[in-house]
């Protein structure tokens, strides 16, 4: 993926955590999105399930576009879900190219499951020492 970011979730909305590839991480950890406002995490969040699509134009979306550089035609958004609640969020961009492959869902999906038994077992342990 020519880029990609870990957002995660917090009770009144999304913020961004991490970044790789062609992106501004210090940007990406700037962003913070309400739930209250009309975004593609919102979207996601309700629906439990993956977006792939370009990035909406919507005022919440502005800082993602500055931090990524561009506003991108087609991207992916992948829940990360622990106990089928959204913990997390994977953002991904292919190279343009080539597009969002069937193998890059798959890859993203499965790269969500680990990432939410990671968070699992993150938590148990924390339960576990208190």
């Amino acid at each position: 993926f020519e880029r990609a970011a870990l957002f995660a979730v917090r009770p009144d909305g999304v913020a961004g955590w991490a970044a790789g590839g062609q992106v501004d991480a210090r940007a990406i950890r700037a962003i913070s999105i309400p739930w209250t406002d009309p975004s593609v995490f919102l979207n996601v969040r309700l629906s439990r399930s993956f977006y792939l699509g370009p990035l909406l134009r919507l005022p919440r979306h502005e800082p993602l576009a500055q931090a990524l550089g561009h506003w991108p035609e087609e991207c992916v958004l992948m829940p990360v879900l622990i106990r089928e609640k959204p913990a997390a969020f994977l953002y991904a961009e292919a190279v343009p190219e080539r597009g969002v492959t069937p193998i890059d869902l798959v890859y993203l999906r499965e790269l969500a499951e680990a990432v939410a038994a990671a968070f699992a077992e993150s938590i148990r342990l924390k339960k576990k020492e208190i």
